[in-house]
């Protein structure tokens, strides 16, 4: 979709977990979006099974925007409108 930035993964080696490095990767890609004049929109699906994944998107401000099903499972769509 034009002016969208789609996130298709993010993942942390496991003994780098919780020390906030998900959230700075987040924040700085908010940031880049927020600098690009074509681009207002970032969008993500995640599991909804995954309530601490759903969490950490929620708490940089991902909305929760619908569903989808997508290779055989329900995702939760969320995304952060930036201007």
């Amino acid at each position: 979709v034009a002016g969208e930035w789609y996130l298709d993964t993010l993942s942390v080696v496991p003994k780098f977990r919780r020390q906030g490095i998900a959230t700075m990767l987040l924040k700085y890609g908010i940031e880049l979006c927020k600098h690009n004049p074509t681009t207002n929109t970032i969008t993500l699906y995640v599991d909804p099974s995954h309530d601490w994944v759903v969490d950490l998107y929620s708490s940089i401000g991902f909305k929760s925007c619908g569903e989808a099903f997508i290779f055989g499972q329900n995702y939760k769509k969320m995304e952060i409108v930036t201007d």
